[in-house]
């Protein structure tokens, strides 16, 4: 379920549903609390809504719980610059 409603989540960012993307991103997180990938949907919301802040504290908490990942690693150091 998790993996349906990222890529729900996904799809509604690449078509500017930024309403339909948060409910996704939200029924994501649910389904998988302790993701990584959790935390880098909020953030890919964050950044639709203009929340580069939110959107940058998203990516690191990311990191936090992989710090390996390239997806939080890209883009933590995109939003520093």
């Amino acid at each position: 379920d998790a993996i349906i409603q990222a890529v729900s989540c996904a799809a509604a960012l690449e078509m500017g549903d930024i309403e339909a993307a948060v409910t996704h991103c939200e029924w994501a997180v649910r389904a998988e609390p302790e993701a990584w990938v959790g935390p880098c949907l909020r953030g890919e919301v964050a950044l639709a809504k203009g929340e580069k802040s939110v959107a940058l504290d998203a990516f690191v908490a990311a990191i936090e719980r992989a710090p390996n990942e390239k997806w939080p690693l890209e883009r933590v150091k995109e939003l520093r610059q």
